[in-house]
């Protein structure tokens, strides 16, 4: 197997709560997507940047039988059109139809679908970065190795047990998180120099 090239600059984004406004249930039909505000640009912005944006997602409507499979599919490519109308661009998506009670090894905070996509596109995902807004988003992220950060998105962030090598960034919204990550990325590149 090759080696992972550590210079690819890839963007884990987690989806409701990141890209869309987090529902109050499940988004069962893309009438009920909703992109939030700053989403689309910020995508486009991180696509112009030579960010390849991977979504990892739980999609546990499917294993609670509230919609099929190929509707969540639709979705997802409903989601991608629009993001590519707008200039920006997803990689690809991976996600987990299965409910917690499944106990699978792909639901977050579990590790899977991290794993599935660097497989797949040869990531060292120690030189990744992953936006959630769950405390699971942070610790699968812990888990992995890829670089977290938390979007608040106007709730109250709950106290965030990390050791001081777990530095996770608190951010408002999806804009906030890739200037962060980007000042980031752009001080290892001069210090690395």
């Amino acid at each position: 197997m090759p080696q992972p090239n550590k210079n690819k600059k890839i963007l884990f984004l987690d989806r409701d709560g990141v890209i869309n406004v987090e529902p109050e249930g499940y988004i069962t039909d893309w009438s009920d997507f909703e992109f939030l505000p700053d989403a689309l640009d910020t995508i486009k912005r991180a696509t112009d940047e030579g960010y390849r944006i991977i979504i990892i997602s739980n999609q546990s409507a499917i294993g609670r039988g509230m919609c099929s499979k190929e509707t969540i599919d639709e979705i997802m490519s409903n989601m991608i059109e629009t993001i590519e109308a707008h200039g920006g661009k997803i990689k690809d998506i991976f996600y987990c139809p299965h409910t917690p009670d499944d106990m699978c090894k792909c639901r977050k905070p579990e590790p899977d679908l991290f794993f599935q996509a660097a497989e797949k596109y040869n990531i060292k995902l120690t030189s990744t970065w992953f936006v959630g807004d769950k405390l699971t988003d942070v610790a699968v992220a812990i888990r992995v190795g890829t670089r977290p950060i938390l979007i608040r998105g106007g709730k109250p962030v709950p106290d965030i047990s990390v050791t001081e090598d777990d530095a996770v960034a608190v951010v408002n919204n999806l804009s906030e998180a890739f200037e962060y990550l980007l000042s980031i990325d752009k001080l290892r590149v001069v210090t690395d120099a």
